[in-house]
């Protein structure tokens, strides 16, 4: 389950069983996204209290960064409702502690807004480049000087195939919040730069699409 507490301030309430697809459809069309996992079909509780690195890290910070309030369910078997200023212990320690302190079934997240653009309610440009390398090492010191550089509206991921040939295939995608401009294209331009592109895709999808 996944519910607008105040669509002003941005509160969203989301039940842990929900996935993060589900999570971002529905965030969609209120223009709100929360910093999240990199595919629809990851767990929302599993990712929120380990972290949470997702696609949108960069601009928008961890999901534990977006963490109000939560309900754990504790060893003695009590249901606790946890924040700042209700047993702050426990509610710092489930934020990255995972399940070794409680089962969390609720949480309370502050989300962000994306202003809607032409006919996209939430845009996100994301950049699909296919690499083939055959130096791992010298390809992510280029990709690490790059994104260091890139503005923090950008945040890149990266997945590496091997092959017998000791060539590797590297997929890198990349994702600017909201319209491409000259600052995004000048980004994406440079990134298409690190080595030898196999393949290529630039589009503009919404954030209910992206993950």
């Amino acid at each position: 389950m996944v519910e607008i507490v105040d669509i002003n301030k941005g509160l969203v309430k989301v039940q842990a069983g929900a996935v993060w697809g589900d999570v971002a459809e529905f965030l969609n069309r209120f223009h709100l996204v929360i910093s999240s996992g990199d595919f629809g079909d990851t767990g929302v509780g599993g990712l929120s209290t380990s972290g949470g690195i997702g696609l949108l890290v960069r601009s928008f910070g961890l999901t534990i960064d977006h963490i109000l309030a939560a309900k754990v369910i504790t060893a003695d078997g009590e249901i606790r409702s946890v924040d700042k200023d209700n047993e702050p212990d426990l509610f710092w320690a489930i934020r990255g502690g995972s399940s070794q302190i409680g089962l969390v079934t609720e949480l309370l997240f502050q989300a962000d807004k994306i202003e809607p653009e032409n006919q996209y309610q939430c845009p996100i440009t994301v950049q699909n480049i296919d690499f083939i390398i055959d130096d791992l090492e010298s390809f992510v010191h280029k990709w690490g000087k790059w994104i260091d550089e890139a503005p923090l509206k950008i945040t890149s991921n990266l997945m590496f195939t091997s092959f017998d040939n000791n060539q590797i295939l590297v997929k890198m995608n990349n994702f600017w919040v909201g319209m491409p401009n000259q600052i995004a294209n000048d980004a994406f331009k440079k990134a298409s730069k690190l080595a030898i592109v196999k393949k290529y895709d630039q589009k503009v999808v919404d954030y209910g699409k992206a993950c």
